[in-house]
């Protein structure tokens, strides 16, 4: 059953009440909005992380005289 402002202030809740609320309710959609972005840079930045390591020690693997085919890919399963 979905509780709305207007079942809330029929069943008898003062309308601050009612107020208060969905205020209440706002801000913690805008708090877990503000979380899920949070969230979603630190993934972003651990992607980029991990994506320049791979191909820093790749890199410097090649440099170091190993073959091509010996060094892992950043996507294998190995």
């Amino acid at each position: 059953m979905t509780t709305t402002p207007q079942t809330l202030y029929s069943a008898g809740y003062p309308i601050w009440g009612v107020y208060r609320l969905v205020s209440r309710g706002q801000g913690l959609r805008a708090q877990v909005t503000v979380l899920e972005t949070e969230v979603h840079r630190h993934e972003c930045r651990s992607a980029a992380d991990d994506l320049g390591c791979s191909h820093i020690k790749r890199t410097s693997g090649l440099m170091a005289g190993a073959r091509d085919d010996t060094i892992g890919r950043p996507c294998s399963s190995s």
